[in-house]
């Protein structure tokens, strides 16, 4: 939603500058869509941007138990406000995140390494801590491509859907706990 609201300003704006200066506003067309194309590719492939509400937040952070010095991962980390948590907590942190718009929102507001990049081809299996909120169809992939990879101890917390073949160590409400023996 963020990002097509930024759009239309963009549009809007740009198109009335370009306009102004004898450019042609079709120009700004090409830049747009290749910049969606890929938050179109996450909406489909994983989960939309919905930014997790602070009640949600702070169960998250809760069943994580997030130690100084661990290493936290966030797969689709949206605009990084579970990472900055994270960070606040002694954390380093890591997020992938394949909106151009919200991966530049996660890097204005710092706190660890937010990159650019599809989670499925980045190596996770450092990570201490794991947050996900993605859809079902993400969540079985998920469980059978990167939790078999992942360190013994290692914590994920998931966001609303569950892993369909696991068993939680924790739940709160709509947040589970998962560890890696």
């Amino acid at each position: 939603m963020l990002e097509y609201m930024i759009l239309i300003g963009v549009v809007l704006i740009g198109g009335t500058a370009m306009n102004a200066i004898g450019v042609n506003a079709a120009w700004l067309v090409l830049p747009i869509l290749i910049c969606t194309i890929p938050s179109v590719y996450a909406f489909i492939s994983g989960a939309p941007y919905l930014p997790t509400d602070i009640s949600t937040l702070l169960k998250m952070l809760k069943l994580a138990q997030i130690r100084p010095g661990e290493k936290v991962c966030d797969l689709g980390c949206g605009d990084g406000r579970l990472l900055r948590a994270a960070a606040d907590l002694g954390a380093q942190t890591e997020g992938f995140e394949l909106s151009i718009f919200l991966f530049l929102l996660a890097r204005l507001h710092g706190n660890g390494n937010i990159h650019y990049k599809n989670f499925w081809n980045a190596d996770v299996s450092y990570a201490d801590v794991i947050f996900i909120y993605q859809q079902p169809r993400a969540m079985n992939r998920i469980e059978k491509h990167i939790w078999p990879n992942l360190k013994s101890g290692c914590r994920v917390i998931v966001n609303t859907f569950p892993f369909p073949n696991l068993e939680p160590a924790l739940t709160d409400g709509h947040v589970y706990r998962y560890e890696k023996s």
